[in-house]
């Protein structure tokens, strides 16, 4: 048989050496690190077509080296059928005693390989949902809630705690600031394989469940980045002053001035704050936090002193004052007055402090502003209202692979990739392999002259948990923890084998539990909705708000007027009440379909039965078969990890295959699970 390696479409000389194939289908004893990945080292001589398809590697001024960060495409063909397909990279170059190039070492990947290679190297906000972009107000957070997939987001009602502000019949209902977008995960999931260039074929991400998933909103910032760079810190470097009346002898002060700050720290080539002007002016829409420090002196007669942050709306003459005070001044001691503001602010409007007289005691008050004075503004890289929400920057910080993996992991998806279709298969556990009528008869190949072996499955642990990544930071989980002595959503389960022992943990690594809990404080005593507190509440049930957790992965049920329902309020941006809105139970673990952990919640099946429980059932029934094959490279090309192997009345999944090696006379040793039937779960 003729065995052709090509890379980037050339072909390469290959040797002498047999090239053995490993093909690693779904190890049963690897649960989190199983994969339709199959690869190889392969050395190959460093004839003069080989330099010339990896570059001259020993020359120092060769422009066409490959290294090995470079990732190749490769196919390797036996009597034209090709057996592998996926990527090649150089993993070393090896010379003779002389110093003579005489091998490459190449490692082939096929299956996944390649998009996951690509993947790898792209953050998840680098995915492109500019379709979904939206302006942040009250309309589109309202208008929401009615949302589906295909509208890229939503923002659900979530207790992360509230301000203390206003009265008590305000800081009980909903501000505008208490809604945060989650993004739903399929078009992000779609997308990614998309940009990949791979087309999904899948039941289960199209099923109604899935479309209803989402990512919610738990960055340490809502922003679409950040505006350091229109941070401003000013000083004053000389003094200014304020008086009423005639103007004090020798220092010619007015009845009220705007400070000029002299010295001015900015990072950006446009600055904001221009010397001798004392206006910031803003350059784009934005949220800032705005405060000052002023020294004032008395200097005669006691004077009362007002002082304000003001804002001057862009295009206009009106000013609208952010923050005042007064400050009555007595003797030569300096009094050390502040201003702190945040908000929002548009593009153009400018931003300066006002010191004035205020009703003096006296005709002829005078007030100094001391040297050391400051004003500081500090974008808070919010979005402020009526802003455009950059929708991809409000998505965890991880690659666009761990996304992938924590779909994977959460439910036990198997992916098979048709590298020459472009097509990747991608179904959980129980629904991935095809039914027995699609099965392919392999008894004839079956080396008769090498009796099977036929072993239990090395499962040598007693107990398995299930359970998700832990969240230091949400309180809830922590006391769940302690007043129960168990983990929240956990789920554990013991093997039949009575001689095993010990645990074994199965992990959703990127993604953490969260408790549905009734938000009383603010009027909804019917309705649970998710949770995420840093602390306990020290009054009215609530604590303050905190938005920075671990990834969260829920399902949306949207607006629901029929299950446990109540009517709450929510304060605009400008501080009035809208109309009551209807709200249902919007979450899963109380909806039909799914308990977003691994238990099992109010008879609903969690993860573990769903996605795991097949897993399980193979470890307690099934056996493997480990065997030797005649197979032709017709039977590798044709290889499909969905379909199940037919040994006479037996039916079989592919386990392992180890050491193909094309042309060779010597058989193929394939590991195989006995087939256990359908799997039918059974709520705990």
């Amino acid at each position: 048989m003729r065995t052709e390696i090509f890379i980037n479409e050339q072909s390469i000389d290959v040797g002498s050496e047999p090239i053995a194939l490993n093909y690693s289908i779904a190890d049963i004893n690897k649960i989190q690190s199983r994969s339709t990945d199959f690869s190889r080292t392969i050395t190959v001589p460093a004839t003069s077509t080989n330099q010339q398809v990896f570059g001259f590697a020993t020359d120092i001024n060769s422009l066409s080296a490959k290294d090995q960060t470079q990732l190749l495409k490769a196919r390797i063909e036996v009597n034209g059928i090709v057996v592998m397909t996926g990527l090649c990279k150089v993993k070393s170059i090896v010379s003779d005693p002389f110093g003579v190039l005489s091998e490459y070492k190449i490692e082939i990947k096929g299956g996944n390989g390649d998009w996951k290679e690509s993947m790898n190297e792209l953050e998840l906000i680098d995915v492109d949902l500019s379709e979904g972009d939206h302006a942040y107000t009250k309309a589109n957070i309202t208008a929401s809630w009615t949302n589906d997939y295909t509208d890229l987001y939503t923002y659900p009602l979530t207790n992360y705690g509230y301000e203390h502000i206003g009265n008590d019949a305000i800081k009980k209902q909903f501000t505008l600031n208490d809604f945060y977008p989650a993004v739903f995960v399929k078009p992000v999931f779609d997308k990614i394989f998309n940009d990949a260039g791979y087309q999904v074929i899948s039941s289960f991400t199209n099923t109604n469940f899935f479309k209803k998933l989402i990512i919610p909103f738990t960055k340490e910032k809502f922003s679409n980045g950040s505006d350091e760079d229109l941070y401003l810190k000013a000083y004053k470097t000389s003094t200014d002053g304020v008086s009423f009346g005639a103007p004090y002898a020798g220092y010619g002060y007015s009845t009220s001035t705007d400070l000029i700050w002299e010295q001015a720290d900015q990072r950006a080539t446009d600055p904001p704050y221009a010397l001798g002007t004392g206006h910031y002016t803003c350059k784009k829409d934005i949220h800032l936090k705005v405060s000052s420090r002023l020294f004032l002196l008395d200097i005669a007669d006691t004077p009362r002193v007002r002082y304000s942050l003001i804002k001057k709306l862009n295009g206009t003459s009106t000013e609208v004052v952010l923050k005042k005070g007064i400050e009555e001044l007595s003797g030569a001691d300096e009094h050390y007055v502040g201003l702190d503001y945040e908000g929002s602010f548009e593009n153009g409007d400018e931003i300066y402090v006002r010191v004035a007289m205020d009703t003096p005691n006296i005709d002829d008050g005078v007030c100094r502003i001391e040297t050391d004075s400051e004003f500081i503004i500090t974008p808070t890289n919010k979005i402020p209202f009526g802003a455009t929400i950059e929708l991809s920057k409000q998505l965890p910080d991880m690659t666009q692979l761990e996304f992938v993996q924590m779909l994977k992991e959460h439910f036990n998806l198997y992916f098979y990739t048709d590298v020459n279709e472009k097509k990747i298969y991608i179904e959980p556990h129980p629904d991935f392999f095809s039914n027995i009528s699609e099965s392919v008869d392999w008894s004839d190949k079956l080396d008769v002259s090498k009796p099977p072996e036929i072993s239990y499955i090395s499962v040598a642990k007693k107990t398995f948990i299930y359970t998700q990544k832990p969240d230091s930071g949400d309180v809830l989980l922590e006391e769940y923890e302690k007043e129960k002595e168990a983990i929240y959503g956990e789920h554990k389960v013991d093997v039949k084998n009575v001689f095993a022992n010990g645990e074994q943990k199965v992990e959703v690594k990127a993604v953490s539990p969260t408790i549905m809990r009734e938000d009383t404080a603010r009027g909804l005593g019917n309705t649970l909705i998710p949770t995420l507190w840093k602390d306990l509440p020290e009054d009215d049930n609530v604590p303050d708000r905190n938005i920075k957790f671990n990834t969260r992965m829920w399902y949306y049920d949207g607006e629901n007027s029929t299950e446990g329902t109540n009517s709450f309020k929510i304060i605009d941006e400008d501080g009035n009440e809208t109309s009551n809105a209807e709200y249902g139970a919007a979450f899963t673990g109380y909806t039909t379909d799914g308990a977003m952990q691994f238990a099992d919640v109010g008879g609903e099946l969690g993860f573990y039965q769903k996605y795991y429980g097949l897993q399980q059932k193979l470890y307690d029934e099934s056996r493997i078969l480990k065997a030797n094959f005649h197979l032709t490279p017709l039977d590798i090309a044709n290889l499909n990890p969905r379909k199940l192997i037919k040994l006479g009345e037996n039916f079989y999944y592919i386990n392992k295959i180890s050491n193909y090696t094309p042309g060779a006379s010597n058989t193929t040793t394939v590991e195989l699970l006995l087939y256990v039937g359908n799997y039918v779960p059974v709520t705990s």
